[in-house]
């Protein structure tokens, strides 16, 4: 994990975290906690804003960001909020905000035009795209840096304001 969304975990800390896990689980269940904990810091990176970046928070956007390409992505959590996997989907349904892999793969290809506030605020979220070999997981696109990412988020995490699903412009 980091301590500042700019700095990456050195190396050493995480050769050191992965030996403990690796001492105390089978080498499967520390592979799978890695795993999570690296999914946890690709969220963290992905909400927090970067020092270069200004500290607009996601409640000064939009209750519905208007993209240029189609898509729209309106708020269904309130910021300072955290409700669960089924709940934020619930309200992306009755948002008529379900989208999935074909959806999100047009998404990308029109990263360029998706508006720079949205930039390390706002995680745009797939609800009908799912792993397939986690059926658990939703496809999520957040700002990495230096373009937008898809990577897979747990529906058992909790989902907040900066989650926001996204459905095509009516």
């Amino acid at each position: 994990m980091t301590t500042d969304s700019t700095t990456p975990t050195t190396p050493d800390k995480r050769q050191e975290f992965a030996a403990a896990l690796a001492e105390r689980f089978s080498g499967k269940e520390a592979a799978y906690l890695i795993e999570q904990l690296d999914e946890a810091e690709a969220a963290l990176r992905a909400i927090l804003p970067r020092s270069s970046e200004a500290a607009l928070t996601p409640s000064a956007l939009p209750d519905t960001i208007v993209l240029p390409f189609g898509y729209e992505a309106p708020r269904i959590i309130a910021e300072g909020d955290v409700v669960s996997g089924p709940t934020m989907l619930e309200r992306a349904k009755e948002a008529n905000a379900v989208s999935g892999k074909a959806e999100c793969e047009d998404f990308l290809a029109h990263q360029a035009e998706i508006p720079v506030e949205c930039r390390g605020k706002i995680v745009f979220v797939f609800t009908e795209w799912r792993h397939p070999g986690r059926p658990g997981c939703v496809a999520i696109v957040f700002w990495g840096g230096d373009c937008w990412v898809q990577y897979w988020r747990w529906l058992a995490f909790g989902w907040n304001g900066h989650h926001r699903p996204v459905r095509r412009s009516t």
